[in-house]
């Protein structure tokens, strides 16, 4: 993993993930507990009223990564946090504004993993 981003856009708010290499597995779902995270003996809470988790597998996280938020304040899409990398496994707690269901994209180069939320 290279980069977490995320902008505004006519219609939507867009998270993307952004590798070195290809996109690895991944698993998108809503969050139990809101907009509270824990996972690989880590938590973080986020902005917003409805979580979601994005669990990434086979990945290489570099720690400058970790606890980085990025979000836009205002819009469906509150804050995205990296709170968890262990060996290769990574994990994002996302905070939207309101429960939304995302659309979701890969692209090949760069590699890239887009989540798109309705706003």
């Amino acid at each position: 993993m290279t980069g977490v981003t995320a902008e505004a856009d006519s219609g939507y708010d867009r998270l993307i993930v952004q590798f070195d290499n290809a996109v690895p597995s991944y698993q998108v779902s809503p969050n139990a507990t809101a907009t509270h995270f824990t996972g690989g003996g880590q938590s973080v809470t986020v902005a917003g009223t409805f979580g979601v988790l994005l669990q990434l597998s086979n990945v290489s996280t570099p720690p400058a990564l970790l606890q980085n938020d990025v979000g836009l304040q205002s819009g469906t899409l509150q804050e995205a946090n990296l709170f968890s990398a262990s060996q290769s496994n990574a994990a994002i707690g996302i905070g939207l504004s309101r429960a939304q269901c995302p659309r979701i994209t890969t692209m090949v180069s760069p590699p890239r993993l887009i989540i798109d939320f309705p706003s």
